[in-house]
Formats: C-alpha cells, sequence, structure tokens
C-alpha cells in the first residue's frame, strides 16, 4: 500500500508538556467571559474568523456560527436560555494535545458542560500562532451528551423487570417481542420510513432511551436494499469506519464487507436490538394534525391493505436518494434492445459475451462496467462530464476513514473527532488533502485522461466527501475499474459524442456506430424534492424545502438530523459513519421532547 506522510502528520509528536495549562488557561477566560455577560469580552476569546458548531448542545438543531462579534451574541443567549454557566476541561476522554487542521496548528481540548436538563462534550481547538499566553479559540464544538434523569442506565433500568418472573402463564420473550412489533393496542409514538442503516441506527438509540417506534420498508427482509443489488458490491469505507451503536462487529471480519454480509449482519442487528419492524410495506402519504402534535400516516401493507397510524414523530431514513432518476435521452427509444436503470441490474453474468452500454461513470456505473467485463461483456461507458478518481487505498480513506483505524481512541472519541470541526473548515482541509490525493495518483489520473476519461482537476474541489454532501455522487474509489479503462479493457465515450440513437445502439459524431444488447443507465437517483410533496402535500414540502446539500445560512446539511420547519419531521440519512454518530442527537432531542423537557431552548 501507498503512503505518503503529508496526509496525516502525527501532531502528537509534539511537546505537549504545557497543552494542559494553556487549555486551563482558555476555559478559564472563557467561563470569566460568560459568566460577566459581556459580549465584547466573550467575543476575545474567540479569532475574529472563529467557529461555534452546536450540535444540540446548548440549543435544538445542529448549526454553525462564524464570526467572534456574532458568536459571542448567540452564544451567550443560548447559554442563559440553557442554563448552562461554566465549561470544564475533560482530560478523562482526553488530554489537551497539539495539533493541526487544515493547515493551521492548533492545542486540542475537550470540554463538559451543563444544562437545565442535559449534560454535554465539546471541543475546542485553540490558535497557538499568536503565542501560547493567551491563545484564542479557533473552533468551539458543543453536542448534547445525555439528558439528566434519562441516560442509557436509567432507561434500562426501567426495562428490566424482575429478577424472575412470577406470573409463569405471562407471554414469554418472544410472544412480548411480535406483539410488540404489531402495535395492535397502542400507536408508535416514532415512524422511521427505511430499514436501511440509517433508520437501525436511529431505531436502536430510541429504543435504548424507550422511545417506542416503529420501522418500515418497502423490503421483505431487512438489508435487502443491500442483498438484492449487484452481486460483486462490497462497502467501499473499512470495517473500523462502519460500526453500529451498541453493538460492533467482530474482530475477524474483513477490512471491506461484502454485501451480503453487510446485509445479514443488518437483520440479525435489528433482532438483537430488539427493533419493531414491519417488511413490505410502504409510506403513502401523510397529514399533520396541528391540535393533536401528531400525524396521520398511511401505510401500505402487503399486497393492498392499508393501515394508518398517528406517531408523533417521522423519521425519513431512505437515505439522500429517492426515485430512480432516468433522464431523458435524445432518440433512445429507437433503441430495440433493453434499457435498465442501475437498480434493476442484478448481475453480470447474463451477460457474457454481450455488448453493454453503461452510461454514467459514478460508483454503481464503475462496479457494473467491472462486473460486466469479468463476465465476458464488452462494455463501452458514457461520461456526461468529469468525475473524481481516488484510489482506493491510501487515497480515499485519508479523508475521515484513517480516523477509524488509528490505535487508541476509542469509537466514542473518534466520533466526536468526526464531527468538531464546521463543514466550512472541513473543505479548507479537504482542499489541502484533495491537493496530496492527486499527487500520489497522478500516475492513475494521466492514463485515464491517455484513454479519453474526464478526471476532475479542480484545484477548488473539496474531494470526494464534498462531493459526496453537495450531490450526493460524481466520484469513484478505484477497486479495479478505472485500470481497465487505462488500459482500453474497457471503452469510454463522451455524452456529446453520441449524435443519436438507432435500433442497435448509438451513433457518434462523423458517423460510427456502436452496437450494443443492453444498456444500463447509471444515472442516480432523484432527491427528496420529488419525493416529499407527494407524501406530505405541497405546503408541507414547500415548507421543509431542500433536503441535502450544505445550507450557507446554518454551515451545516440541510434539514439532515436536526428539527426541520415542519413540526415532528425528521431526516436522518447519509454515510455509515455520519448515520451512527447523528442517531444520538436526533433520538436525545425526540426524547427530550416526549419528556417535554428544553435542553436547549
Amino acid at each position: 500500500m501507498e503512503a505518503f506522510e503529508e496526509i496525516m502528520p502525527d501532531s502528537r509528536a509534539d511537546n505537549a508538556a504545557d497543552s494542559s495549562d494553556i487549555a486551563a488557561g482558555w476555559v478559564e477566560r472563557f467561563n470569566r467571559a460568560l459568566a460577566s455577560g459581556e459580549e465584547a469580552q466573550l467575543a476575545n476569546v474567540f479569532l475574529p474568523e472563529g467557529y461555534w458548531r452546536n450540535v444540540a448542545g446548548l440549543e435544538r438543531g445542529i448549526r454553525t456560527i462564524s464570526g467572534a462579534p456574532r458568536i459571542a451574541r448567540e452564544l451567550s443567549a443560548a447559554a442563559r436560555r440553557s442554563g448552562t454557566r461554566a465549561v470544564r476541561l475533560d482530560t478523562q476522554l482526553a488530554p489537551p494535545m497539539p495539533g493541526e487542521f487544515a493547515g493551521r496548528r492548533t492545542i486540542d481540548a475537550w470540554l463538559r458542560f451543563d444544562t437545565a436538563v442535559s449534560t454535554g462534550v465539546g471541543q475546542v481547538r485553540l490558535d497557538i500562532a499568536e503565542g501560547p499566553e493567551a491563545p484564542r479559540a479557533w473552533t468551539l464544538m458543543t453536542a448534547i451528551d445525555e439528558l439528566k434523569g434519562h441516560d442509557i442506565e436509567t432507561e434500562r433500568r426501567k426495562r428490566d423487570g424482575t429478577a424472575f418472573e412470577r406470573d409463569w402463564k405471562r407471554p414469554n420473550w418472544t410472544e412480548q417481542r411480535k406483539s410488540s412489533a404489531a402495535f395492535a393496542d397502542r400507536e408508535p409514538r416514532v415512524l422511521i420510513v427505511g430499514a436501511g442503516h440509517g433508520g437501525l441506527t436511529v431505531a436502536a438509540w430510541l429504543n435504548a432511551l424507550n422511545v417506542d417506534n416503529l420501522v418500515v420498508d418497502r423490503h421483505a427482509r431487512i438489508g435487502d436494499s443491500w442483498r438484492k443489488r449487484y452481486n460483486s458490491l462490497k462497502l467501499h469505507s473499512p470495517t473500523a469506519s462502519v460500526h453500529f451503536p451498541f453493538l460492533s462487529y467482530p474482530p475477524t471480519w474483513p477490512k471491506y464487507i461484502p454485501k451480503d454480509k453487510i446485509a445479514n449482519w443488518m437483520e440479525f442487528y435489528a433482532d438483537a436490538m430488539e427493533i419493531n419492524f414491519w417488511p413490505e410495506t410502504e409510506f403513502v402519504s401523510a397529514t399533520y394534525d396541528r391540535p393533536s402534535l401528531s400525524w396521520e400516516a398511511h401505510l401500505k401493507t402487503g399486497i393492498s391493505a392499508e393501515r394508518v397510524v398517528r406517531p408523533a414523530h417521522i423519521i425519513l431514513a431512505t437515505s439522500q436518494i429517492g426515485a430512480p432518476y432516468i433522464p431523458d435521452i435524445p432518440g433512445i427509444a429507437n433503441f430495440k434492445g433493453p434499457v435498465i436503470h442501475s437498480s434493476q441490474f442484478s448481475g453480470g453474468a447474463a451477460w457474457a459475451g454481450k455488448r453493454v452500454l453503461v452510461m454514467g461513470t459514478g460508483t454503481s456505473a464503475h462496479d457494473i462496467a467491472q462486473e460486466l467485463h469479468a463476465h465476458g461483456a464488452q462494455v463501452t461507458m458514457v461520461q456526461r462530464g468529469t468525475t473524481e478518481v481516488i484510489k482506493i487505498e491510501p487515497s480515499a480513506h485519508v479523508y475521515l476513514d484513517a480516523l477509524y483505524e488509528l490505535d487508541g481512541p476509542s469509537l466514542a472519541l473518534k466520533d466526536l473527532i468526526a464531527c468538531s470541526a464546521p463543514i466550512e473548515i472541513v473543505k479548507a482541509e479537504h482542499r489541502r488533502l484533495t491537493k496530496l490525493v492527486r499527487a500520489n495518483d497522478s500516475d492513475l489520473l494521466d492514463r485515464l485522461e491517455q484513454a479519453g476519461f474526464k478526471v476532475e482537476r479542480d484545484p477548488e474541489s473539496g474531494g470526494w466527501p464534498m462531493k459526496y454532501f453537495t450531490r450526493g455522487g460524481g466520484y469513484y474509489m478505484n477497486v479495479g475499474c478505472s485500470d481497465l479503462i487505462a488500459d482500453g479493457e474497457i471503452s469510454i465515450v463522451q455524452f456529446d459524442q453520441i449524435e443519436s440513437f438507432e435500433t442497435g445502439g448509438p451513433v457518434l459524431l462523423g458517423g460510427r456506430r456502436i452496437r450494443v444488447d443492453l444498456v444500463v443507465l447509471a444515472t442516480g437517483y432523484k432527491g427528496y424534492d420529488d419525493a416529499l410533496p407527494r407524501w406530505f402535500g405541497d405546503d408541507i414540502a414547500e415548507r421543509v424545502g431542500q433536503v441535502w446539500g450544505i445550507d450557507p445560512e446554518t454551515g451545516e446539511l440541510r434539514n439532515m438530523w436536526t428539527p426541520t420547519a415542519q413540526p415532528g419531521l425528521w431526516f436522518a440519512g447519509g454515510s455509515f459513519v455520519h448515520s451512527r454518530i447523528y442517531a444520538k442527537y436526533v433520538a436525545l432531542q425526540i426524547k427530550a421532547e416526549e419528556e417535554k423537557l428544553c435542553p436547549a431552548s
């Protein structure tokens, strides 16, 4: 495996002897300024260009505030509302240490604080460029950790019951589980739509907090969203970064998990975590009743049966993607062979010896092309725009996954580190890393361009993670297909070279014809802007607005893992890492509402 030291500098090798004293001095100045009520004094402990990222810590929701004067104003008001009076160093979580992020050298320290109803955890990055005597905060993160009186252990004891059953005629565990999942005598407080990793992680956290919930999915089995995809699919993130909460994978597992293995794990996880699940159930629509603060949600179960449930909250955990996107490709109706979306592609064996056109150059397109090639198909890929290509090792993982392969820090601490930096700072760090990654991968990128493939070269690009946050695609981590393209084993055609389609396939400018037996549209999926009006009507869809993509007002992903403008409507999706991290915050905020607590107001 190639390595390049610049990507992950080990700042822990620096002298950390004075880090604790420096961090303690800042905490003292911060608390003094907060207690004074003077915004100017509080602003002075932050850099003028500083950031405060609040993850439901001092107030509900997730947002980032930039600029010292605004931070002081908003932070002071939030502290008064929430009853926060002071923070303290948490050296048990991790001692203050020298660090480096986005090219800036810092002292990184962990914090604890209390609000009237919750305990919180925080992290501060102190800029030491002006000297260590009175450093100012570059970034501050505050996150909710527990609700007082509703911590995991307290909630567990509520479920424990007695040491043995006194009524031996009562239903046993299996019978109780079946009854609980049926919801014949009650309404779920939370309806979760989608039984993928996002839905399951939120359900597990809600269960841990004793918030009654129901997960529905259109598939027959949990895990089918992975199980039914193309045969060769594996996770592209290493196992260390994609654990589920409360239940980690065995240490014997491979570094990259095959699709069926992760599908079976999800099914096992749902059983082990006692998640109530309705299979083959479609979420049809829902209307909100303001007087009762609840939804009337219509579900289609089985072939035609309808069930109405009335939860207080609906969580859409259907990823950030919806129905398959079928673009209007001029003339493709002339083609007489099959045209399928990538979601319908089940494997390459049936196309051995055939000619296949794969339209798209994202991850699914590359994986499908590679599987077809492996089965002896002649494959041509069609590219519409530039694509970010990254070697899977080590380049693809230096952005975040490398953190999870470090020895020492616990998974919980790694998750806190992963969510500690504002997205704007993450973008700056990713721009730096992308330049190093492209230099490391230059041999592959040059060969791809020589083969006619357009690789992303924008110097301001934040690499594949920023494409994921803004577009949900547009990149490929090379697990072999790029080499096939560079070697000419898989052909590449630019979309603007296609003049028309005939019965046998596309006709290129200049008259060259490409004969194909199958066209696969690896063209992605529609977003929530397509689904929300169908599910909730135009008024709610307009009230909520765009889902996914970075919101310049909050500095965060739009409407993800945070209260939306529509009461009782939440979204939980994204990668395994982000779903695991933020499921906790969604569950804690819902628990606070259920208990009529106000951890952030």
